[in-house]
């Protein structure tokens, strides 16, 4: 089976806004918590699958209206939908937070030999709806 290549294989909608054209790398972070599970009878460290939590990473070239778009929520911290998919055709998969994401961390970068940036880091509450 082929290889995915990531250009063109990845959207981002914040609050119903596309952020594809800004974001250069978005990265989908699903990390389980570890509940540490030993009893007295054990012979070595048990752990326990806890709750997921999701964020995801985003960077790429900043315009005004991704800053219209990101800049009011990132002191806010509205919560709103977030819409990411990757892959494309049979391999698409789009994850969607409704209502359930906002963001934790926005950073505009100014190089005097460079274009402007942008990072961004979303936090999605609950587990998506996965298609």
């Amino acid at each position: 089976m082929a290889a995915t290549r990531g250009a063109g294989n990845s959207t981002v909608v914040y609050n119903s806004v596309p952020l594809t054209p800004y974001t250069t790398s978005p990265t989908l972070t699903n990390t389980i918590a570890e509940i540490e599970a030993t009893v007295l009878n054990s012979t070595a460290e048990e752990s326990v699958a806890g709750l997921g939590s999701y964020q995801l990473a985003l960077e790429g070239n900043w315009e005004k209206l991704l800053d219209d778009t990101l800049g009011p929520d990132s002191i806010s911290g509205t919560l709103r939908t977030v819409v990411v998919t990757f892959g494309s055709g049979a391999n698409l998969v789009t994850y969607t937070w409704t209502l359930k994401g906002f963001i934790t961390n926005y950073e505009v970068s100014a190089v005097a030999t460079d274009k402007l940036s942008f990072n961004a880091t979303l936090r999605l509450n609950g587990a998506p709806t996965r298609a």
